[in-house]
């Protein structure tokens, strides 16, 4: 089966519930049409179940450290097992990752987290609004139904002649 396309990419801080130490720094994620549209069933679960929030298995973050200031608004990404000296603590093996999709009169937001393998350190992103996932599937979507257009236009004949 193809692959589909990525059409949500960013870099989220990342914090984690350890007082000694931080594991990873940031997370990358790059989501696809398919599994936005999951976040959005999440959601639909949510508010049908008058939930707070609920969680799901999801391996979409991609665990690593900021490469240079965290005020940057894109900042670099390194996967942690490309981090070398920055990565002090050993590589961060995570386990139990999964998705935070909540619900609320003003909006959804998600989150991703997991804990650092074999101990109870928990790392999270900072959440994401459920509306920036959205407009970033119409926007997909609508440009998707352009080039579908403009494919159609290109064709020798119109689908009316083929059929008569």
């Amino acid at each position: 089966m193809q692959e589909l396309p990525n059409i949500y990419e960013r870099v989220l801080p990342v914090s984690s519930n350890s007082e000694h130490f931080e594991p990873v720094t940031a997370a990358r994620l790059r989501l696809n049409a398919r599994e936005i549209e999951r976040l959005f069933e999440l959601e639909a679960a949510v508010k049908g179940c008058k939930a707070e929030s609920i969680h799901d298995w999801n391996y979409a973050a991609e665990w690593g450290f900021l490469d240079g200031d965290e005020e940057e608004l894109e900042p670099g990404f390194i996967p942690t097992e490309e981090a070398g000296d920055r990565n002090t603590l050993g590589e961060f093996t995570s386990e139990l990752n999964q998705v935070e999709v909540s619900a609320t009169t003003t909006g959804g937001y998600v989150c991703w987290f997991a804990y650092w393998k074999h101990t109870n350190v928990k790392v999270r992103t900072v959440y994401v609004n459920l509306a920036e996932l959205r407009e970033a599937l119409e926007k997909h979507k609508a440009q998707a139904a352009t080039e579908l257009s403009e494919q159609q236009a290109k064709l020798p004949c119109s689908q009316s002649s083929v059929t008569e």
